[in-house]
This record gives C-alpha cells, structure tokens and sequence, in this order.
C-alpha cells in the first residue's frame, strides 16, 4: 500500500457505499508504506465488519480471492497497464481503475470502468469524512 496506488481513496470510496448503506465485504491483499494509515482509517471510521485487511498473499492464493471477487478496484494516480488488471481480465472480474497510463488501452467499457484521476479525488471527497482528515501521504488526522 503505497501513495501511486491511492489506498486512501478506495477506503474512502467504501466508506461512501457504507455510508449509503450498500452491503459489500471487501478484502484488501497487500502491504506497504500506508499499510498503518489504511487500517486507522478503517478502523476510525468502523469499516471492519466490511473490509478486510489480508495482508501479503501468495500468488496462488491471490488467484482464488481474484478468482471469487465481483471487482478489482484499482485507483493509481500513475501506472503502466498494472499486471493486476490482466489476471482480472483473464478472470472475467469488473474492473474499476484509474484512467492513467495505459490502463484505457487495456480497459473497454464492456469489462470495466476508468475514473479519471480528477474523479478519484472527488469521488473520495464526497464521503461523509473530509479530505482534511488524510493528508497527502495518507496519514489519517486524529
């Protein structure tokens, strides 16, 4: 969990479907520099029951999670065509992601949605929390 892959902003984007009363569980495979601010934010804003932290996972098993998701969401403010998307595609699993790089080469609309970068941060700010609370290293405001 790093600041090019934006975890903040998908945190905050599931807090807003919390907020709207949706009902999703979430897992979220990884670590990283943010990997502490991510589960303050969870935490402080009662996402647990919804989101699940997973940490490093091997290859094979992250091939059973993709394999049983209905979206792999991806927000990166840059990126190439992340590798990710590809075992998504081959996986028939939706895809919501950034608009950057070369992910609009790879990403048509029949399998999946690209935000713009400019969407990222709205759809972010429009939760019931501020932007105020999570600064731009992704370090949660007490």
């Amino acid at each position: 969990m790093h600041a090019q892959k934006q975890p903040i902003v998908m945190i905050k984007s599931l807090q807003l479907l919390s907020s709207r009363n949706v009902n999703f569980t979430a897992l979220i495979a990884g670590s990283g520099a943010l990997k502490p601010q991510v589960e303050e934010y969870v935490n402080r804003y009662h996402l647990g029951k919804r989101i699940k932290m997973v940490g490093e996972m091997p290859p094979a098993e992250m091939v059973k999670i993709m394999s049983a998701a209905d979206i792999v969401f991806l927000p990166s403010k840059f990126e190439g065509i992340a590798s990710i998307l590809y075992e998504a595609m081959s996986m028939e699993t939706v895809i919501v992601g950034s608009a950057v790089g070369g992910q609009a080469e790879l990403i048509s609309p029949d399998i999946g949605f690209l935000l713009s970068p400019s969407s990222n941060s709205s759809a972010s700010s429009s939760s019931s929390s501020s932007d105020d609370d999570v600064d731009n290293n992704g370090n949660v405001d007490p």
